[in-house]
């Protein structure tokens, strides 16, 4: 690889804070009708190459994830964790400061796991483990920084399949992803 070629390549690790929308439908034992966020983190590395149009380049990148959430119930409350690996591909355009791109995002669960006050329950099997969605965002980069806010739209069910079983999960209907990004090679 030429220095000309190192130049027009940029790779570092992100960390980001994430929020998904979750929404239980079905019964267990009672109706449930809850809307929450799920919370959570990620951490991985971006590679952003630049591509032969001025401007446009692409940006795949390796993330891996937990989101954590709480439901309740009537009395009863359940705490939920997903572990999961992203694998965005964003296609972007620079324009002066800011950066716009939009892409498909590979999600892979890796476990999926629920309690609640008396029992563990560990949903991986019944969860729809890869899925495809899209993703759009907006950054900026600051001084070898690289910071971004992302809006993911994709749809998982579960639970209909595991010991959950009059319990159904429909999550990742929405991400919003507040991402950080340090550039080690440019």
């Amino acid at each position: 690889v030429t220095h000309t070629g190192l130049a027009q390549i940029e790779f570092g690790p992100r960390v980001a804070a994430v929020s998904s929308e979750i929404h239980l439908d079905g019964h267990f034992l009672i109706p449930v009708d809850n809307r929450g966020r799920q919370t959570g983190f990620q951490v991985g590395f971006y590679l952003r190459e630049k591509l032969p149009l001025k401007g446009w380049y692409i940006q795949p990148e390796m993330l891996y994830g937990r989101l954590n959430s709480m439901f309740f119930v009537d009395v009863f409350t359940f705490d939920t964790r997903l572990t999961r690996l992203d694998a965005p591909i964003l296609i972007g355009k620079k324009l002066g400061p800011v950066r716009l791109n939009a892409g498909p995002l590979f999600r892979y669960v890796i476990k999926g796991e629920a309690r609640d006050q008396a029992r563990f329950f560990d949903i991986t099997e019944s969860l729809e483990t890869f899925r495809v969605w899209w993703q759009v965002g907006i950054g900026t980069d600051i001084k070898g920084f690289a910071i971004d806010l992302k809006y993911g739209k994709g749809r998982t069910a579960f639970g209909s399949q595991s010991s959950l079983s009059a319990l159904t999960i429909n999550s990742k209907r929405d991400d919003w992803v507040i991402a950080v990004g340090y550039r080690l090679i440019k």
